[in-house]
């Protein structure tokens, strides 16, 4: 069922996803440099390389507060750039190739597949039908004190 179509859903749910993921990366951007910041934070004063610096007389704070920093912009920019690279152009046709392996890997699970896009399909039907009938309906209604 899935694939004559597969080419177009798989460019279709590229499309969604490069989208999406640059469109969520800039609402939720600053949110995931607080978060960076915490774990970055955290990790120092758990590691032993964190108490390591801190130990370090005078300079042991401040080294800390640079690597700290160090690593929440380094974090940011490699999240900026991962999600840059998935919504390029030229990295497309890895992208879907991707998407082709998910689609391939669940050929196992095709027939629940199948049947899901049935259902869902099944469901649409039913829900159009069902508007139809109600605009029928009010088609009914209001030719009926016409007609008498």
């Amino acid at each position: 069922m899935l694939a004559p179509r597969q080419d177009k859903l798989v460019s279709f749910i590229a499309t969604r996803i490069a989208d999406a993921t640059q469109k969520s990366h800039g609402q939720y951007r600053d949110q995931l440099a607080e978060y960076f910041a915490h774990l970055t934070d955290e990790s120092l004063t758990r590691t032993q390389a964190g108490k390591r610096f801190a130990a370090i007389p005078v300079a042991g704070p401040r080294a800390i507060a640079l690597l700290g920093e160090a690593v929440r912009e380094t974090g940011t920019a490699f999240v900026d750039q991962l999600v840059d690279d998935l919504a390029s152009p030229a990295n497309r046709q890895q992208l879907e190739q991707l998407l082709h392996d998910l689609i391939g890997a669940a050929k196992g699970e095709g027939e629940q597949l199948d049947q899901l896009i049935r259902d869902t399909l099944m469901d649409v039907l039913e829900q159009v039908k069902a508007q139809i009938a109600v605009q029928q309906w009010k088609l009914e209604e209001q030719d009926g004190p016409e007609k008498s």
